[in-house]
């Protein structure tokens, strides 16, 4: 497996903090090193540590099999709540898990820099994957609206146009339901054609 150009910029620039005295790094750059000097070690012997008990080698291992499992699948591990539990393999599921246990440390600050910007090389990895999502559709709808000087269509031949519909339906239900947060509300508001329609 080809490294990533991100992963390998940041080895670079923790290669040379390697070469810094140890009392003149800060109390994360000497976190981050650690996980640095363990992901070096299991990338190029996968057997490396591999009966380490402690918290930073459980980390990278755990690390290099969601990388694993991103270049087999090309894709993050998903949790899905609809499907049963053993519809999802095992493996699936614990990355899964880790992820999300991985975004709620970020949340807490918790983490070493080390350990965030690795994380932050996955492709399709994001801390809030959730915003990011909504961002990413509302993109879509104003383009759609920008292009067509219209709104989208739920019965439109278009997949692309029925994706953007459907979001915006859900969008006004939940506004209906005063699950919208008003940062949305305002930001929704304040786009052309855009109506509430009527409480369903």
């Amino acid at each position: 497996m080809s490294i990533p150009t991100c992963v390998q910029e940041l080895r670079d620039e923790f290669a040379h903090l390697q070469q810094h005295v140890p009392v003149r790094l800060t109390s994360d750059q000497r976190t981050s090193m650690r996980y640095f000097i363990l992901d070096l070690a299991m990338d190029t012997n996968p057997l490396a540590h591999a009966d380490a008990r402690d918290r930073p080698a459980i980390w990278t291992r755990t690390l290099h099999r969601l990388e694993d499992f991103v270049d087999r699948n090309g894709r993050l591990p998903r949790e899905n709540n609809r499907l049963g539990h053993d519809d999802i393999p095992k493996e699936e599921r614990e990355l899964a898990t880790w992820i999300r246990t991985q975004r709620r440390a970020a949340l807490d600050g918790s983490p070493c820099s080390y350990r965030l910007r690795r994380l932050a090389c996955l492709p399709g990895y994001s801390e809030h994957p959730l915003v990011d999502g909504w961002s990413l559709q509302l993109t879509e709808y104003r383009n759609f609206i920008s292009l067509h000087k219209d709104v989208p269509k739920v019965r439109s031949a278009d997949p692309a146009e029925r994706r953007a519909a459907r979001w915006a339906a859900k969008q006004r239900h939940a506004y209906w339901r005063h699950r919208l947060p008003q940062g949305r509300v305002d930001v929704l508001a304040n786009l052309d054609f855009w109506t509430w329609g009527r409480r369903s």
